[in-house]
């Protein structure tokens, strides 16, 4: 069997796709020569807070405003059974699946937040492939697509305001 090929994004997403050789049997990948970990989970932001716009306990979930060509990896490794989905169901799965980061967004978003607002983001972590349907078989919207009656319910904060970032984020209340 000849070395199988897996297109993935970098550690930081959005500014090439890399051609990765799977090391057969090994669970790792070899780029260049040098041994990285394949992406296992992806994560959701948030957080909590005691009041917010008299709202009590409110939590304000964070998305990554991606455009398509900035992913954390290919649908087809992020999104379970994507080959099973009808075109509806696999085009809510990419927009919920694009609302996650990965872990080196995470971090640069935390301490942008946390250093700069002092706002504490907390995570939850998703081992990928990730089901985007709930128990009954529905799927599963993004944020976008929830608050559009909601403008007050929607923050941004904009590319370029945390450095590395190619992409804007918006928190949904």
């Amino acid at each position: 069997m000849k070395d199988p090929l897996l297109l993935l994004q970098p550690s930081l997403p959005g500014y090439a796709c890399y051609v990765y050789r799977v090391k057969p049997d090994s669970g790792s990948i070899l780029r260049k020569g040098v041994k990285s970990q394949i992406t296992t989970s992806i994560y959701r932001a948030y957080s909590v807070f005691e009041e917010f716009r008299s709202i009590k306990n409110a939590k304000i979930f964070w998305i990554p405003l991606r455009a398509e060509r900035i992913r954390v990896a290919p649908y087809h490794i992020l999104i379970e059974n994507m080959t099973s989905l009808d075109v509806v169901g696999s085009s809510l799965a990419k927009g919920y699946c694009d609302e996650f980061f990965a872990l080196a967004e995470l971090n640069l978003f935390r301490d942008y937040m946390h250093g700069r607002i002092k706002i504490e983001v907390l995570a939850k972590e998703y081992p990928i492939p990730i089901k985007c349907m709930d128990d009954g078989g529905n799927s599963l919207f993004p944020f976008r697509c929830l608050n559009l009656d909601k403008p007050e319910g929607v923050f941004s904060i904009r590319q370029g305001k945390i450095p590395s970032l190619p992409f804007d984020i918006a928190g949904f209340l």
